[in-house]
């Protein structure tokens, strides 16, 4: 994939040029770094903002998942989330019900079978 850059000579790398090098760096799957690099390639032209908000929250709504799924119930889960992640109560109450929301409709796809 080729990056360009604009009048950044002594600025360092882009922020896309800073991503590719660390997924080049870390270790991991090669066909998977492939497909990341695939996807970056099929948004050329397009701007991209990645909210920091946007992705914490998906990563905590997945880690109420995780818990729900293994049998913890849904008010020991709003308090775990609040304690690992320091949030709110009324925060920790949105992400668990976010992923109560997302179980449900796993459920009926599956029972419709869409899984």
């Amino acid at each position: 994939m080729k990056t360009t850059t604009t009048a950044r000579k002594n600025e360092g790398p882009t922020p896309l040029e800073w991503f590719l090098a660390e997924l080049a760096r870390v270790d991991g799957c090669e066909t998977t770094k492939r497909k990341v690099r695939t996807l970056l390639g099929r948004m050329a032209g397009q701007q991209l903002y990645l909210s920091k908000a946007v992705l914490q929250h998906r990563e905590r709504v997945r880690a109420a998942v995780v818990l729900l799924d293994s049998g913890v119930s849904a008010t020991k889960t709003r308090a775990d989330i609040a304690s690992r992640f320091k949030v709110t109560a009324r925060t920790a109450e949105r992400i668990v019900t976010k992923a109560l929301n997302e179980r449900a409709a796993s459920a009926v796809g599956a029972r419709n079978g869409r899984a």
